[in-house]
This record gives C-alpha cells, sequence and structure tokens, in this order.
C-alpha cells in the first residue's frame, strides 16, 4: 500500500483537493470556521474532468454485508450509562448502549478551545472539571480535541509559538487540577487537531510550527498532570499554509509536522479521513468512498514510527445524507453502501495492527444536517427513540465486528439540546 503514497505525489493537487473537501465539511464545522466552505461545491464540480477518477487509488471491495435488523449486542460488556448523564456527548453514548443492550465505546470525543485570559482559563477550568468527573463517573474515557480558537477567535500560530499564550494555560491546568482532576480522568488530549490544513490561523507559518506548538502545549499539561496521555491528529492529506483556496494538497509524509515533537511526549497518533462525493447537481459523479484512498495508513505508520508511539488511532466516519439544505443537490447513501465503507475501515485498522501497532477506531456520528456543513453522519434519529433502521442495524453489526476483531472504537455525537435520550 505505501506505492499509493508515491505514485499519488506527482498528483496529488487533484486528488487531495476532491478528499480534502470531503473532510474540510466533516471537521470545520466544529470549529465554527464555515468561510471555506462556502462556494466549494461548484469549484469542484467545475475544476475535476473524467481522468480524475483513474486517479483515486482503490482496495480489493469488502463484500456486501447482510442487514438484519435482529439486535445483537455490541459486546459482551454490560453497559456503562445507568441513569441520564449531563454531557451531550454522553447521553449519546446512552442512546447508542440502548440499541447495542451493552457497552458500546468506552473513549468518547469531545471538544474545547484554549484559554485567553486568567478569568477565561478559570471558567473553563470549572467547566472541564465538571465533564471530567462525570465521564469518570461512568468509566468512559475522553478523548479532549483542544481546537486552536479562542473568544477572540483563531489562534496565531506563530504567536502561540512565543509562548503568548502560555501563562492562561497554566493558570487553566492548575485549576483543573485544584478541582481534583487526576491524571487518569484526563483521558487523552490532543492540541492543535488536523493542524496541516489552511482553515487554520497558520499565518504563513511552516509545517514544523505545528510541531512546536503541540510540545508547547504537552508540556505545560505535563507538569501538572504528568502521565496523563497526549496525542496528535493530522489530515492524511496535508496543504500548505497559504493555500486558501485547497488548490495543493498532496499526500505526502507528515514528518514534517511531527519533527519537532520530542520522541515520548505524545503517546499516540491519529490520522483522519472521510467519504465524499459531488452533489446531485453534478455532470458526473464524484465519489471517493474507500478509505484505503482516504485514510492513508502508510503515512500514519511512518509518523508513529518516527515519534516511537505504538498506538494509531483513525478518526473518520460515513455519512447518511449531504447537502442537506438544497433539495436539487442533496445526496443519500444506502445503509449497505455504509456498511461496506465501514466494513473497509476496520480493514485499514487490521491493515496497521500486522504492521505490529495498537490501533483504535474513532467514529464521527453526528447528525449536522441542519448546520452550514449541511450532513448527516448519523445511524439514527434521535426523535424516533430507538427503533432499528437499516442505517442503526448496520452500525451494530459494525460495532460486534470490531469488538470482535479487538479493534477498540471510539465514538462522537452529541445529543441535541432539545432532545433526550429515549429507552
Amino acid at each position: 500500500m505505501a506505492i499509493v503514497q508515491q505514485d499519488i505525489k506527482s498528483k496529488s493537487t487533484l486528488f487531495a483537493f476532491l478528499f480534502l473537501f470531503g473532510f474540510v465539511v466533516a471537521f470545520s464545522a466544529l470549529s465554527g470556521n464555515y468561510v471555506y466552505l462556502r462556494n466549494k461545491t461548484s469549484m469542484i464540480a467545475d475544476s475535476f474532468k473524467e481522468k480524475v477518477i483513474s486517479l483515486i487509488p482503490t482496495a480489493k471491495p469488502p463484500e456486501e454485508n447482510n442487514i438484519s435488523l435482529e439486535v445483537t449486542a455490541c459486546s459482551n460488556n454490560k453497559k456503562n450509562i445507568t441513569n441520564k448523564p449531563v454531557a451531550a456527548e454522553l447521553q449519546a453514548l446512552q442512546v447508542l448502549e440502548t440499541y447495542c443492550q451493552s457497552s458500546a465505546s468506552t473513549t468518547l470525543m469531545l471538544f474545547t478551545s484554549m484559554p485567553n485570559s486568567d478569568e477565561t482559563a478559570k471558567r473553563m477550568a470549572l467547566t472541564m472539571s465538571d465533564t471530567l468527573k462525570e465521564f469518570a463517573k461512568y468509566n468512559i474515557r475522553p478523548l479532549v480535541i483542544i481546537e486552536p480558537d479562542t473568544t477572540w477567535g483563531l489562534i496565531d500560530f506563530r504567536e502561540f509559538g512565543t509562548g503568548f499564550y502560555n501563562e492562561w494555560l497554566n493558570v487553566y491546568f492548575k485549576q483543573l487540577k485544584g478541582y481534583g482532576i487526576t491524571d487518569e480522568q484526563m483521558g487523552i488530549w490532543v492540541p492543535f487537531p488536523e493542524a496541516n490544513l489552511p482553515h487554520w490561523n497558520t499565518n504563513n507559518s511552516k509545517p514544523d510550527q505545528i510541531g512546536k506548538n503541540i510540545t508547547i502545549y504537552v508540556t505545560i499539561l505535563k507538569q501538572y498532570f504528568p502521565t496523563a496521555h497526549t496525542s496528535v491528529l493530522l489530515n492524511a492529506a496535508s496543504y500548505p499554509s497559504d493555500d486558501f483556496n485547497w488548490e495543493n494538497g498532496a499526500y505526502t509524509s507528515l514528518i514534517p509536522y511531527i519533527k519537532s515533537i520530542p520522541a515520548g511526549l505524545v503517546d499516540s497518533f491519529g490520522i483522519q479521513g472521510f467519504p465524499w462525493q459531488s452533489p446531485a447537481t453534478s455532470e458526473r459523479e464524484l465519489k471517493i468512498s474507500d478509505p484505503y484512498a482516504f485514510l492513508g495508513p502508510d503515512l500514519a505508520i511512518e509518523a508513529a514510527k518516527y515519534l516511537k508511539v505504538s498506538h494509531i488511532w483513525l478518526n473518520t466516519g460515513t455519512y447518511k445524507t449531504k447537502y442537506a439544505q438544497n433539495p436539487s443537490m442533496t445526496v443519500t447513501v444506502e445503509a449497505k453502501d455504509r456498511a461496506n465503507i465501514l466494513s473497509a475501515i476496520l480493514q485499514q485498522a487490521s491493515y496497521i495492527k500486522t504492521k505490529g501497532f495498537i490501533v483504535s477506531v474513532n467514529i464521527f456520528a453526528e447528525n449536522k444536517a441542519k448546520t452550514p456543513e449541511a450532513t448527516d453522519w448519523s445511524y439514527w434519529d434521535v426523535s424516533q427513540g430507538t427503533t432499528l433502521n437499516d442505517h442503526a442495524a448496520i452500525f451494530l453489526q459494525f460495532l460486534a465486528e470490531a469488538d470482535k476483531q479487538n479493534i477498540p472504537l471510539w465514538y462522537f455525537d452529541k445529543m441535541p439540546a432539545e432532545e433526550t435520550p429515549t429507552e
């Protein structure tokens, strides 16, 4: 599979642009940065010709899954959530466990930003301490994604590298420690996620600025929580920091972004990628649905070896609907096709395991159809309770298969504020 990385490098502009649009839609909405999402659909439709399809690498397709609506336990472990939690992420997990009639995941992703004053640091620490304690109550490990954003807006990467935010980070972690948070309760912390994309305020900084910033953040965190786990999350395809038109992406080595991180500082490496397809109005359907193409497992292996870590995690998902707010553009994916993508994701995870790594998979499963992203990554409609449908069924089968293969499944979803879990 390493050949894919070499072959695609010279043709990366077309391929990575197509792929990255899918990824940016998947994650930019989480950070509130929508400016780069506008008008991308028409740009892609106009820019790509039929030859693009021939550039997409493909793996051996997985066997099609048979969908059964019979409820099968997702694991042999009991449910973790026994009563109504406060955190929206835990509420979503409760729904999943109700479907599974068992434990579904013991690691949940959640998002936070960075402090830009002593007052903000103290307020954020109080909120985070409450969340971490509730996660610990249910024996759920948090995967904390720390976005380079503040109440001022996006953090200037080069300014962060000067130590401008260090005092406030010290206040933040000191407060967390003061609230009784333990190293174990901290879970896994991931600062500057997918920073090899230009939608952050990288201010024309060089790739190694990312590693320097991660090092600064983690070093301060470790002063207060020396055995807390930390990680790096990069996108499979990288873009120059000033490539605001998303035209020069490449599937190349991720080492330039991590080479300034000292060996032993972080505990794992994460790589992310998502499927994508063109809108229904496109003259020719363009689609990337093969995880072999959009996850870049060999890039992850190379980066993990460089960092001297033994654990790799994949951040990915499948969508049910895209362009949901424009009926003429809307595309939908059948449950059986989502099942095939999920199976192929496990294939990539298994491949990484054969290289001697521990591997986990985080599934992004939030319904963002009503946001500017207009994509539904979920597998059920919370308003319908826990009535099993095809999409829910294939996800339960996926969880059960991952458990069978000893591949830990992590999870992200949030219960909408107006909804409550239904038994």
